[in-house]
């Protein structure tokens, strides 16, 4: 990428910047929904398994989903879709760092979402 652009116009550095930028975006969203889709496969089965009539609770440790990938997330990618399924899934964040450094943050970011209920503790 940076030899691309030392190698363009200056004139159309940032252009070309930006389409690569959405590329690596659009790259992200599908590979994050496929890991979504195999870790859904678990949730349902799971969920069947149960008798389909109970609520999963899934303990998330904290991470800032929004800031490190963009609109699925992976390790909450299968949540995510397992909810939209209409799997009834509850998730209750947690974490290893100290005083709410990825926790906080992270309910914020999911907040108002279609997103299943979260508890942080």
């Amino acid at each position: 990428m940076c030899s691309r652009l030392l190698q363009a116009n200056p004139k159309h550095r940032a252009d070309i910047a930006l389409q690569e930028a959405q590329t690596i975006c659009d790259e992200d969203v599908g590979n994050n929904a496929c890991i979504g889709a195999h870790g859904e496969t678990v949730f349902v089965e799971h969920w069947r398994a149960k008798g389909g009539t109970v609520r999963l609770t899934y303990l998330h440790t904290a991470t800032l989903v929004w800031v490190a990938t963009v609109d699925w997330g992976t390790a909450l990618a299968p949540v995510f879709k397992a909810h939209d399924a209409g799997i009834p899934i509850h998730v209750w964040v947690d974490e290893t760092r100290p005083r709410n450094q990825g926790g906080r943050p992270y309910c914020l970011g999911t907040e108002g979402t279609r997103r299943p209920t979260y508890g942080y503790r």
